[in-house]
Order: structure tokens, then C-alpha cells, then sequence
């Protein structure tokens, strides 16, 4: 039995058996501490299924740019230069020529 056979086969149960031990986790342990042994196993569990390709892996949250609030010229003729640009990509999707 190849591998993907073995998945199609399987993957229904172990997708379930995933789901079932993330509610006993809910239920025996919350949400608010994730180091208890029931969080590791269905951690480990969650990596092999992500690993057999059942799952996907979670992505990592992009760290956001710390938006700058300075009120110098540059930042306001950057700012005025986007604008008009948008206001002219706009115009040129309804079909206006300027």
C-alpha cells in the first residue's frame, strides 16, 4: 500500500481523531494553558498530520511595520503623491484619459 493509498484510506479517522482530542484538550484544559500534556499531544499529533499532508501548517502572523506618525513635509508629499496616484489608477479603470 503506497502512501497516498494509506492516507485516503485512513485520513478520514485520523482527521476525526485530531478534532476529538483538540475537544478533550477544550474541555480538560481551556484554552489559556497550552503546556499541559494533553496541548503537547495534540501538537505532536497536529505535526504528523501536517507532515503526511492532511493539514496545513499554520502560518506564522506577519509582524506589522511600526507605522510612522511624523508630520514632516516628506511624510506629507509621499502621502499627496499616493493619493494622486490613486485618484488617477481610478480614473483610468473607469476609463477616463487625463
Amino acid at each position: 500500500m503506497t502512501k497516498e493509498q494509506w492516507i485516503e484510506k485512513y485520513g478520514d479517522g485520523l482527521l476525526d481523531a485530531y478534532h476529538n482530542l483538540y475537544i478533550l484538550c477544550l474541555e480538560e484544559d481551556g484554552v489559556a494553558d497550552q503546556n499541559t500534556p494533553h496541548w503537547q499531544e495534540w501538537k505532536q499529533f497536529d505535526a504528523a498530520l501536517v507532515s503526511l499532508g492532511l493539514l496545513e501548517a499554520d502560518e506564522e502572523p506577519e509582524e506589522e511595520d511600526e507605522l510612522d506618525y511624523t508630520n514632516d513635509a516628506t511624510h506629507w508629499d509621499e502621502w499627496a503623491a499616493d493619493q494622486r496616484y490613486d485618484v488617477y489608477r481610478d480614473l483610468a479603470l473607469e476609463g477616463y484619459e487625463y
